[in-house]
């Protein structure tokens, strides 16, 4: 039983658990920001379902969403590897790392 549990944790350590949706097709591995924001995205949708029939959930359903603009934000911030802010020119140059494959 013990072995079992140690190969679990092995497996989950070198090749990730593939939730649905959280699994990112591009690195070709899990993604917990991925996973994030569609959990995120979940909680808005039924915030916004609960707010028709409550109307005192409107803070919480605002917040909802302003949460999930954040995790799909940290999702795709994944992506870049150089940014440059200049404040005299007020110009902000985001470089990404990958190349499409298209």
């Amino acid at each position: 039983m013990f072995e079992q549990i140690k190969e679990f944790f092995k497996f989950s350590a070198e090749k990730g658990l593939r939730f649905p949706y959280a699994f990112d097709p591009v690195t070709k591995k899990p993604s917990v920001t991925l996973f994030f924001a569609y959990v995120s995205f979940f909680i808005a949708a039924i915030s916004l379902t609960s707010l028709h029939f409550q109307s005192a959930l409107l803070a919480a359903t605002g917040m909802s969403f302003v949460f999930t603009a954040m995790m799909i934000i940290f999702y795709l911030i994944r992506s870049i590897s150089k940014a440059k802010i200049d404040l005299d020119d007020k110009e902000i140059d985001l470089e990404s790392g990958e190349k499409d494959d298209k």
